[in-house]
């Protein structure tokens, strides 16, 4: 008798990873958590971890992404109105997400270690979606650029810091919390700001300044305030622009249009221009570029950990569709060849996730006046978010083939998350500028290499190849190599920190495995290609969510 396909049940189609703890489940953030930041309460990780891996928050984000925001220019009588309207799903992910304070914690808490926590906060809300990165990294990495101005500092620390979402259009000091934003891109400038040509001009009514120019990528438009680049007379200089003058008028800030992006669709980019839009000066003139870099080094790091989210979560999601699912009578994760490629996945993972979390530790030691530290994460965020984004294409590419074609469709996260991965290696600072940046710093600062040196030479003798590897790196001491080999000196360096961390924070069959692989002369960078003697099954098991 014929049975109606609707009839039949599920065949060897895995249901959806939902209903799990992305915390408790992550065996390695568990422990990095226990290391970085020994005492300190992670229950707020174990409730966000529920609230990230729920079935509910999955369709937030899914609703989000499927109705992105739109422009509306104009009222209904031609009155410019310059909103932005958002799907209700992209509100009530933003309240979670905001209302998590992984925006704040580190600004909020002055305690050892919550710089870490705030970190693993922000992790777990990308491993869900990594479109609130943008308005949720901005306003945590503002900070130390308004520091520069006490007085405005003072006025809007409280409300960039607070848990509450507020949506609403109006006035700062009317609304009980707020997001930033920056504008700094140009159509003529691209990455060299030297460029820019927005003008800003002195008010003498107010003390502020006029600013007129154009903004070719201006995110997270709803923003309250804008940290903007602008010309003065002295030269490049930053400026805090609201999006409501001091008399509670909009300012003059018009959007063009919104971006129609790849990925990343449920967060609002846009073209805007200024014409006279109100601001306060942050720092001094012609300074610019150091107030800036102050908040810039901030949110490359939280790029960086955007990007591990979406590789965790594409790892997870692999590794739980081929526990699922049969191939020629075995368990598809069984299979030899794909046991490696599933291992090579989720030793890409851990291995970025050391080093994020030892970089996090690091910035929590700098702000409690370590000057080591500070000189580690100089060189380890560049490190980390040059590495760590460009890997992540790759992992989501690998871990969508494992569905096969139930990857490549909207049903599942897959399709998204290769969409979304590209993204942050380009936004902060592309490859180039990172690799560039590193080679800046050990010019500038031989304190700051001697610091990475010195950390990797902690895991010395335990790895022939590693120990072979840092007699290179320490020849660079005087002199780093020349512009056109950075992007090979920054790879090495980046694995070589990772293999010293594994070595000495992983369990051995995860340190063995990095070594033989990714410090070989024959690391090409293609997943499923682990040597022969590597624990691949306990590799697997060990990332596997539950």
């Amino acid at each position: 008798m014929f049975t109606a396909l609707e009839d039949l049940p599920s065949r060897n189609q895995p249901a959806p990873l939902s209903g799990y703890n992305a915390y408790a489940s992550h065996k390695a953030l568990r422990e990095a958590i226990s290391r970085e930041a020994p005492g300190a309460d992670d229950t707020r990780l174990h409730e966000l971890g529920a609230t990230v891996g729920s079935a509910e928050v999955q369709e937030l984000v899914k609703r989000a992404h499927e109705n992105p925001p739109r422009l509306l220019a104009r009222d209904a009588a031609g009155a410019r109105l310059d909103e932005v309207i958002f799907h209700p799903a992209w509100h009530d992910w933003m309240r979670i997400c905001i209302g998590s304070g992984a925006h704040s914690l580190g600004w909020t808490d002055e305690r050892k270690g919550s710089d870490v926590i705030r970190a693993a906060l922000f992790l777990l809300l990308n491993e869900a979606d990594q479109a609130i990165a943008c308005p949720l990294g901005m306003t945590h990495c503002c900070i130390p650029a308004l520091e520069t101005d006490k007085e405005i500092a003072a006025r809007w620390r409280p409300r960039i810091t607070s848990t509450a979402y507020d949506p609403r259009s109006l006035p700062a000091g009317e609304k009980t919390g707020l997001l930033i934003t920056m504008a700094v891109t140009e159509q003529i400038a691209g990455t060299d700001l030297k460029q820019i040509e927005t003008q800003a001009l002195p008010d003498p009514a107010t003390g502020g300044y006029l600013l007129s120019g154009r903004k070719w990528f201006y995110s997270v438009p709803q923003a309250d305030g804008a940290l903007v680049l602008a010309r003065t007379k002295s030269g490049i200089s930053c400026f805090l622009m609201p999006r409501f003058r001091p008399d509670g008028t909009r300012n003059s800030i018009y959007l063009h249009r919104l971006k129609d992006k790849a990925g990343d669709r449920a967060n609002a980019s846009s073209e805007a221009e200024l014409k006279n839009a109100w601001a306060q000066r942050l720092g001094a003139e012609g300074r610019g570029f150091e107030v800036m870099f102050k908040m810039i080094q901030n949110t490359r790091f939280d790029v960086a950990l955007s990007s591990l989210g979406l590789m965790h979560q594409a790892v997870a999601q692999a590794l739980h569709y081929a526990g699922g699912r049969m191939a020629f009578g075995a368990p598809l994760k069984d299979l030899p060849l794909m046991e490696n490629v599933l291992a090579d996945l989720s030793l890409e993972s851990e291995a970025a996730l050391v080093l994020a979390m030892r970089t996090a530790r690091a910035i929590d030691d700098a702000k409690h006046g370590d000057k080591q530290a500070a000189r580690f994460a100089r060189i380890a965020v560049a490190l980390h978010k040059y590495w760590t984004c460009k890997r992540t294409p790759w992992a989501a590419f690998e871990a969508m083939e494992v569905f096969g074609g139930n990857g490549y469709i909207e049903d599942r996260p897959m399709a998204r998350l290769y969409r979304q991965a590209p993204l942050n290696s380009i936004w902060e600072g592309s490859g180039n500028v990172l690799c560039l940046d590193v080679l800046r710093a050990i010019r500038q600062d031989g304190e700051a290499y001697a610091a990475v040196l010195g950390e990797i030479a902690l895991a010395k003798s335990h790895c022939a190849l590693l120990d072979d590897i840092l007699r290179e790196l320490e020849t660079y001491r005087r002199a780093p190599p020349e512009e056109a080999a950075a992007r090979q000196f920054t790879e090495k360096l980046t694995l070589a920190l990772q293999a010293s961390l594994l070595i000495r924070f992983a369990p051995a069959f995860v340190a063995d495995a990095l070594c033989a692989s990714r410090l070989a002369a024959s690391y090409r960078g293609a997943f499923g290609t682990l040597p022969h003697g590597c624990r691949n099954g306990e590799i697997v098991a060990r990332a596997a969510p539950t």
